[in-house]
């Protein structure tokens, strides 16, 4: 299976200059390019590699220069943009196809004399890349190739520009190997190749143009180092790899390790054991049981999803008890949140947790995570990311990430039945209910009628967070629907583990507390039709009680309530909230963080930072919301029933086209995390998300599971 682009998209060159690729490599490093091979984000790189992985992340290598010849002149395979709009050299053959799938990138180039393919792929495990050539059979004649690696060395939040002389190169032509170091403070690149030679090159590729970061008024030029080329000839029918690689971060393997298996089987053994990854995940995802498997083996689209999902799932050493980062400490799983420029935040994991680990068939890596969190639960919340250095600690300020933590919690033990993980976990989820009732930091607590507030000023506690020095864009405080719904689900759902006798065995009193829970539930549930139910508006307050009362905007929130479903909120107000809700907010991809008819609203995402954080919730459309938003749309309708059942896959289903569409749009075969709130609807912000992806998946599997389940009743 493959997301591929055709020659037709390839040949507007800004257009497909505006899109991206993306491999992760399990440590928080990554390949990005575009589809030209141009950097289109100082971000970009052949090897973006994590030297604290999942963090730390470094642009060690930039973008490679291909040059072929046949019988004549060198053609270049690749073209830079040097102004906007403006492209050099031009290329020197049509680029046919480039597609992301199993095993990578693949780039067809269609030479004078017969097709050459061109492979990145990234090394499980490893800061590492493998890029492969291969001449097809039936060509006519051999072709020469001449590849130039560039280098650089910075943060992957920075440019770099000015002196790029590298401290030193080399080359070992009997092992064909070589190394450069740009300078003492930056790791050695290494590089090995199976077949032709590699030369100590020289020179500088100055002034880069990046699209992307000029979109958003940050530095947009780079310049590149060329420390090294590599030259091969292929006859028809053969093929020659190059590696690149370096250190681990004391997780990743070794290039020692990847040379000595490349100098066992060349290049291809590194390919086949790419591949063999990505068809594990394939076939694990077509093993879950919840009757959606044979749509996944069906659909090119959900594998690219599957395919998607592993790039967020990243090693962390995560220490046992909360504190800086520590090299020694036991190794785990966590989530980047977004490429290219996020880390693993906490909330986004714990949303993002059922999409990226249960829909793909790999529970064991979500019970991994649910485990190494606990301990970091302080004051029943946990951290908003985690240090990214052994000198920073932890900050505790978001709202809503432990009540996504126990959803995620309850999600995984009814999807595996894993009760022994839900008894580990439970002593965890109770001191988190005990310190929302009896309050804690920030002023997150339990009112008296039993709602989650949130007071602290100046702080941004729920997931609208944008802040920009002392601007708070989206404060939220009081009681947001979201906090309280969540909260509710908390509340129903842990009663309902301390009534299972295996869950609740070490919990003294457990049927005691269960019944207390549910009463404090009723409470709660009294309490939020009697404050976000309204006369006013058909849709539901998104938050009551501020500091300047209740604010009825008509925000995306209220699909999250909706959408946790039960009996939270009456069938026929639901209905009414959801009808109310989805005409304003729901964007052909997107949903819509507050709607157009609010004179807050901001339809686009342009300039500078303060500019665009203005308007990341207010109006931005978030492409993560279409779980809630469709999880709304299957409670509000009856699943019991043929009719019901057929009107909701009818309505989710149609939602759902453009969002499959967008696989091609913007990161080929990811999703981005936003698109503008008026038309035509870009995507912006990071082109690959950690919950864009789950949740579209989760859905997915949910709307195939269900069409399953009608087809089943019809026999």
């Amino acid at each position: 299976m493959s997301t591929s682009l055709s020659t037709a998209d390839l040949t507007d060159l800004p257009r497909a200059q505006e899109r991206e690729l993306l491999l992760g490599n399990g440590l928080g490093g990554y390949t990005a390019l575009s589809p030209l091979g141009a950097p289109g984000r100082r971000y970009h790189g052949l090897l973006v590699a994590a030297l604290q992985p999942p963090v730390a992340r470094t642009v060690l290598v930039g973008p490679p220069m291909l040059w072929a010849r046949t019988d004549g002149d060198w053609l270049p395979l690749f073209t830079f943009e040097i102004e906007p709009d403006r492209f050099s050299p031009q290329l020197g053959a049509p680029l046919r196809e480039v597609a992301v799938g199993v095993g990578g990138v693949t780039k067809e180039w269609a030479l004078p004399t017969g097709r050459l393919t061109e492979r990145h792929s990234a090394i499980p495990g490893a800061n590492a890349v493998l890029l492969t050539f291969c001449l097809e059979a039936a060509a006519t004649s051999g072709v020469d190739l001449l590849l130039r690696l560039t280098a650089t060395a910075h943060d992957h939040h920075d440019a770099l520009v000015g002196d790029l002389a590298c401290a030193t190169s080399g080359v070992d032509e009997r092992a064909q190997q070589g190394t450069w170091r740009m300078s003492s403070e930056w790791p050695e690149v290494q590089v090995r190749c199976d077949g032709g030679a590699l030369a100590v090159d020289a020179g500088a590729i100055r002034g880069l143009f990046h699209r992307h970061d000029a979109a958003r008024v940050e530095a947009d030029r780079s310049d590149y180092a060329v420390p090294l080329r590599w030259s091969v000839r292929l006859e028809p029918g053969e093929s020659a790899s190059l590696l690149v690689a370096t250190e681990g971060g004391g997780i990743g393997r070794p290039p020692a390790d990847l040379f000595a298996a490349m100098a066992g089987g060349g290049g291809a053994s590194l390919l086949a054991e790419s591949e063999a990854h990505d068809r594990d995940l394939l076939a694990r995802a077509q093993s879950v049981g919840d009757g959606a498997d044979a749509a996944i083996g069906a659909s090119d689209e959900l594998q690219a999803l599957v395919l998607a999902a592993d790039d967020f799932l990243v090693r962390r050493r995560i220490p046992a008890t909360p504190g800086p980062a520590d090299p020694a400490a036991p190794l785990g799983w966590s989530v980047i949140a977004g490429y290219p420029w996020f880390n693993d935040w906490l909330r986004d994991t714990a949303i993002a947790l059922r999409g990226l680990t249960l829909a793909t068939g790999r529970p064991e890596i979500g019970a991994t995570v649910l485990r190494s969190f606990a301990p970091w639960v302080r004051r029943g919340l946990l951290p908003n990311n985690f240090p990214d250095r052994v000198d920073e600690m932890p900050e505790y300020h978001t709202i809503d990430a432990p009540l996504w933590y126990i959803e995620a919690a309850r999600a995984h033990v009814a999807a595996t039945g894993d009760r022994t993980l839900g008894a580990e976990l439970l002593p965890t989820l109770l001191s988190i209910v005990a310190a929302y009732r009896d309050g804690t930091d920030f002023g997150i607590g339990a009112d008296s009628d039993g709602l989650i507030v949130g007071s602290a000023a100046g702080r941004q506690l729920t997931w609208m967070d944008a802040k920009l020095d002392d601007w708070v864009v989206t404060p939220r405080r009081g009681k947001p629907i979201e906090i309280s719904a969540l909260w509710y689900r908390a509340l129903r759902s842990i009663s309902d583990w301390l009534r299972d006798s295996v869950i609740s065995a070490s919990v003294a009193d457990a049927a005691r507390l269960a019944n207390e829970l549910d009463d404090y539930a009723d409470r709660v549930r009294a309490s939020f039709r009697a404050r976000f139910i309204r006369t006013e508006v058909p849709w539901l307050a998104d938050v009551v009680d501020g500091p300047d009362g209740d604010d009825l905007a008509l925000r995306p929130n209220q699909f999250i309530a909706l959408g946790l479903g039960g009996d939270l909120i009456p069938a026929a107000e639901a209905q009414r909230a959801f009808a109310a809700a989805d005409a304003q907010l729901r964007a052909p991809i997107g949903i819509r963080s507050l709607a157009p008819s609010d004179p807050a609203y901001r339809g686009d995402y342009d300039g500078d930072r303060r500019s665009r954080d203005g308007a990341y919730h207010q109006g931005l459309g978030w492409l993560w919301l279409i779980g809630p938003w469709a999880d709304s749309a299957f409670a509000v309708h009856d699943l019991t029933s043929p009719e019901g059942r057929a009107a909701a896959l009818s309505l989710v289903t149609e939602a759902l086209a453009p969002y499959r569409a967008h696989l091609r749009e913007a990161g080929l075969g990811t999703i981005s995390e936003n698109a503008t709130g008026d038309a035509p609807f870009t995507p912006v912000a990071c082109f690959a998300q950690a919950w864009s992806v789950s949740e579209l998946l989760r859905i997915e599997r949910r709307v195939a599971a269900l069409r399953a389940t009608a087809q089943e009743s019809k026999r």
